[in-house]
Formats: structure tokens, C-alpha cells, sequence
């Protein structure tokens, strides 16, 4: 089996060493398999690298959180990889695109304003019903169940188990609540004044959009596969 590692500080060389000692080849290439040795972070970022390959996060000692890791040394990870004693669970991903730009989060996609000292102006349409015609304020969070204990939670203090969720981040003037859609249900944000970063999980790749732009979310065809 190959595996490739994914790691959190120094922890990279002992891992090597315990994989190879099991039999199984370090690639950086296609992989069979992915072990992501950090936090929750650390493995949205082996997503990000390796996109769909299955995974299996361990916490690093020093992380303070990691709601998905097993909580099993290292070396018990490793036999049980070897042993193939383990289920796979899928995780749902958020999905958007803009000019022929396509990202994907398992936790959250998030549209804010560019600029901290000057709000936006945005429109909200759920399956193309305009839902809110015009809301001023820093943005919108659109995350999945597992997002929605982070980020999401934080905006709108609720967090949910199905479907998406979106937290309108510091409206102005109005008492907006979270929206609790279903997967097949289809958001779209449009930018009616200012300027808006797009960002999907904690990946340092961003969307601009300017007055005028939109952009639609909904949940993607492309699971994320964690190993239990």
C-alpha cells in the first residue's frame, strides 16, 4: 500500500519510520492512502492535496483540537491500517465556481468583505428565490454539519446535523437568523456593493468578487473519505 503523510510540526520522520517498518511505501504521488498527523486543520489541508484518497487522522500531541482524529496512538494506526481493520466514513463537501475557478471545503464556505473597514451589500436566493433583497453587513458562512460546530456556530450559535447551513456574519439594521437548507437545495450570493473574498476551509486560495458578481453553493458530488 502506498501512503503518503500529511504532518502537523516534526512529527513526519518518526511516522516514516513506523509505516516502513509495517511494509508500506512513502509516496507523494498517488497515494492508496493518506495519514494526517495534526489537528482538525491538518487534515483539510490533506484534502486539499489529495482530494478524495482516504485518510486517517491522528492527533498530534500538542493540537488543541481535533474533532475527527482517532484518538489511538500512532502505532496502533498503523496495524490497524495493515490489518485493514477499519471502516470508511464519507464526509459531505460544500462546492462553488466563479469564471472557471472551482472550490471545495468540508467545513465552510465563506463570502466576507474584502476590505474589514467597509461593509457589503449582498442579495441571497435559495433555488432562485430571492430570500433576502438586500442585507449590509461583512457576509455570508455556508457550512456543512461538520462545519457548522466551528465557524458557522460562532456567527449563528447553532449548529445542525443534516443538510447546509448559512450564518449571515454582522448584518446591520435587520435580525437575520441561519438558514437550515436541504442537500439539494442551491444558494446563490450576489455582490451588489463592494468587493468580497471567497474562501473554502482554511486553503490560502481565493475567489474575488466585485459589484455585480455572484456565485452559487450547494453540496458536491465529491465526498471526502475519513478512515475509522
Amino acid at each position: 500500500m502506498k501512503v503518503a503523510i500529511v504532518s502537523k510540526n516534526n512529527s513526519k520522520t518518526s511516522l516514516q519510520s513506523l509505516l516502513k517498518n509495517a511494509g508500506f511505501k512513502i509516496v507523494t504521488k498517488n497515494p492508496d492512502v493518506v495519514v494526517s498527523h495534526g489537528g482538525d486543520g491538518t487534515f483539510l489541508v490533506a484534502e486539499q492535496l489529495y482530494p478524495g484518497v482516504p485518510k486517517a487522522a491522528i492527533k498530534f500531541g500538542k493540537s488543541r483540537t481535533c474533532f475527527i482524529c482517532s484518538f489511538i496512538s500512532p502505532e496502533d494506526v498503523v496495524r490497524t491500517l495493515r490489518k485493514k481493520k477499519y471502516r470508511i466514513r464519507h464526509l459531505k463537501k460544500l462546492e462553488t465556481s466563479f469564471r472557471g475557478r472551482k472550490l471545495r471545503a468540508i467545513n465552510d464556505i465563506v463570502v466576507r468583505n474584502k476590505l474589514q473597514t467597509e461593509a457589503i451589500r449582498f442579495s441571497v436566493y435559495v433555488n432562485n428565490k430571492e430570500i433576502y433583497k438586500e442585507l449590509i453587513g461583512d457576509g455570508i458562512i455556508a457550512a456543512t454539519p461538520i462545519g457548522s460546530t466551528s465557524y458557522f456556530y460562532s456567527a449563528a450559535r447553532k449548529s445542525f446535523s443534516r443538510g447546509i447551513g448559512i450564518a449571515f456574519n454582522n448584518v446591520y439594521g435587520k435580525s437575520v437568523g441561519p438558514l437550515f437548507l436541504r442537500d439539494r437545495d442551491v444558494v446563490k450570493f450576489k455582490l451588489l456593493v463592494g468587493e468580497a473574498y471567497v474562501s473554502a476551509d482554511n486553503s490560502k486560495h481565493l475567489i474575488v468578487l466585485k459589484k455585480g458578481d455572484s456565485i452559487s453553493i450547494k453540496v458536491s458530488r465529491e465526498t471526502a473519505s475519513l478512515l475509522k
